[in-house]
């Protein structure tokens, strides 16, 4: 009799515990039931674009990074060249003479996506000219060519002008030629015992190529846009560039002009240290 009695619970038993399973499979049922019937979480507009606007926000600090350190590399090797020219902390490039800081300049925190909306100072190294060595850089403003500059010992910028840097094999002439889609530019410097001495300047879309004598440097020019064409700058009682005769057009003789204020440079970063 006690056998069956406890048989009777245990059945009693199982059929509840199959009772509570069932309903607690009914729940979790009822319950994917009614959230696939739930709409789907939609963000509102103010949420979508602080979505977007952090997501550029991120990508902006990226591409600002990129940009700042475009062309340090190479920098890094012509500082490690000539330690005593050029050091760079940071943004912050500094120009030295007899191992103190003449001149500095600043990169700004501005992506360079459009016309002279940046600052980017670059060391390339140094020039011999005359009895002197000049340290140069390059700058660039956002689109267009890049600008070539070079600093005295008291840190003013002597010689600047869009384009490569060439002198002649005396070292007694410095020619800055250049030309891209936005603007050209020639200009020519005398090398004395005082420095650099700006003399010549043109707007013909040229370029240095090689020095034939002191005072002959061919270039390649484009006086028809897209056609390239050799042509000859030459110094006799004044500098003039001589184009062969199927030129385009006649070309003016290169003429002494102002030179520029360094004053747009001091917006861009450009600080004399030396006084």
């Amino acid at each position: 009799m006690a056998s069956e009695h406890r048989a009777g619970w245990l059945i009693a038993l199982a059929v509840v515990a199959g009772s509570l399973a069932v309903a607690g499979g009914l729940a979790v049922r009822r319950e994917r039931a009614l959230a696939a019937e739930a709409p789907a979480y939609v963000p509102t507009p103010s949420e979508e674009f602080a979505l977007v606007f952090a997501e550029m926000a991120i990508d902006e600090k990226r591409l600002l990074r990129e940009s700042l350190g475009e062309g340090r590399e190479a920098e890094a090797r012509h500082i490690a060249a000539t330690p005593r020219l050029a050091r760079r902390e940071g943004d912050v490039l500094f120009i030295r003479h007899d191992g103190r800081d003449v001149a500095s300049f600043a990169d700004d925190a501005n992506l360079c996506e459009g016309f002279d909306n940046c600052s980017r100072w670059r060391f390339l190294g140094e020039l011999v000219l005359g009895p002197r060595r000049y340290p140069y850089l390059s700058f660039f403003h956002g689109e267009g060519d890049e600008i070539t500059m070079l600093v005295d010992a008291r840190g003013e910028l002597v010689a600047f002008g869009q384009g490569l840097p060439s002198a002649s094999p005396d070292g007694r002439w410095l020619v800055i030629a250049g030309h891209d889609d936005y603007g050209s530019n020639l200009s020519v410097f005398a090398v004395g015992p005082d420095g650099l001495k700006f003399v010549a300047d043109s707007q013909e879309a040229c370029q240095p190529a090689r020095w034939l004598e002191r005072d002959r440097l061919e270039m390649v020019c484009e006086f028809r846009a897209g056609e390239s064409t050799r042509a000859m700058l030459v110094h006799d009682r004044g500098w003039r560039l001589e184009a062969p005769p199927d030129a385009p057009r006649p070309v003016p003789a290169v003429k002494p002009e102002a030179d520029d204020e360094p004053g747009y440079f001091e917006g861009k970063g450009y600080r004399r240290l030396a006084r």
